[in-house]
């Protein structure tokens, strides 16, 4: 199963979603995430990625992800 959230095409309130999802999908199947290559035991590496991205949108591409503005840009 290969979960995909765009941080820029995604209102912030959407990883909330994400976050769900990942939780269900750890605690009834007998799997191993991976983020970025790398095992993980729970949702934090991830959810720190997301955040980061978020900050990085709005300080530096000076746009609210999931906004029209965001969804114009080419990523």
């Amino acid at each position: 199963i290969r979960l995909t959230y765009i941080v820029l095409r995604n209102d912030p309130k959407t990883a909330d979603l994400l976050e769900k999802t990942f939780n269900s999908i750890t605690s009834n199947l007998a799997v191993t995430p991976t983020h970025d290559g790398k095992s993980i035991d729970n949702y934090n590496d991830i959810k720190k990625t997301i955040n980061e991205t978020i900050q990085y949108c709005r300080q530096d591409l000076k746009v609210e992800p999931g906004s029209d503005e965001a969804l114009q840009l080419d990523w």
